[in-house]
């Protein structure tokens, strides 16, 4: 991040948590350390909290303040997928690298901006809080590593189960579904591991496209990468 955007970045993110910004590239998630293996290494990122809420009473006669409901419910369901477009969920939270954080800020900042404007308009009625904040992960932790270690291979599963399951003529939401929940996996680590998973999710993707294509290529499917990257996966899990 250059200090001009850096600057920007401060002065429109002072609705975080207070004393938060000043030292977030010092918080950590933190857990008992054991033995790592210099070879897996999770990416430099944060997890992102996002601490949005509404306040106020649902109506039920008053088409206005329904609407006005409706508006408020809609900012917040922006921000939720503004989240979940930049970001990886992981069993720890979402997850985003040092190099998407910028991004991710920005388009929270205009919805903040959104949502303040909303709240000045409409007074009490309701109320639309963005924020979120972004805690930094420690990439050495061995807790942190064997369960992401677990987490990615078990999505890979999934993956691999979904294509050899699914009726590809009718489960199309299946197949979207599979590739939204997958095909960012690698921006959580570094290194041979991130391209051994990101090899591992294209050949998913491509052999979701083939079955989507030709439906009868599904009794005949073989994942040589998803296979190895699994394995490895599961038994570096077992020795972190």
């Amino acid at each position: 991040m250059t200090t001009e955007s850096n600057e920007i970045y401060r002065e429109n993110s002072s609705w975080y948590a207070p004393g938060y910004l000043s030292d977030i590239e010092h918080r950590t998630l933190l857990a008992p350390r054991g033995n790592m293996s210099d070879e897996f290494r999770l990416a430099p990122g944060f997890f992102v909290l996002n601490e949005t809420s509404m306040r106020g009473d649902v109506p039920r006669h008053d088409r206005d303040t329904l609407e006005l409901y409706k508006a408020a419910d809609s900012l917040r369901k922006r921000a939720f997928y503004t989240i979940v477009k930049h970001c990886v969920s992981t069993p720890f939270g979402y997850f985003i690298h040092d190099a998407g954080r910028e991004a991710l800020a920005e388009e929270m900042v205009e919805l903040h901006e959104e949502a303040e404007s909303y709240n000045n308009l409409v007074g009490d009625t309701f109320r639309c809080y963005i924020n979120l904040l972004f805690v930094r992960a420690d990439p050495d932790d061995s807790m942190l590593r064997r369960r992401m270690a677990q987490f990615i291979a078990e999505r890979l599963e999934a993956m691999k189960e979904r294509l050899l399951t699914m009726d590809p003529r009718k489960d199309k939401k299946a197949l979207i579904y599979t590739q939204d929940q997958t095909k960012r996996l690698d921006i959580c680590l570094q290194g041979v591991y991130a391209k051994l998973v990101r090899k591992a999710i294209d050949e998913g993707l491509n052999l979701a496209h083939e079955i989507k294509v030709d439906p009868s290529k599904q009794q005949s499917l073989t994942f040589p990468a998803l296979d190895g990257t699994i394995d490895l996966l599961e038994k570096l899990a077992e020795t972190l």
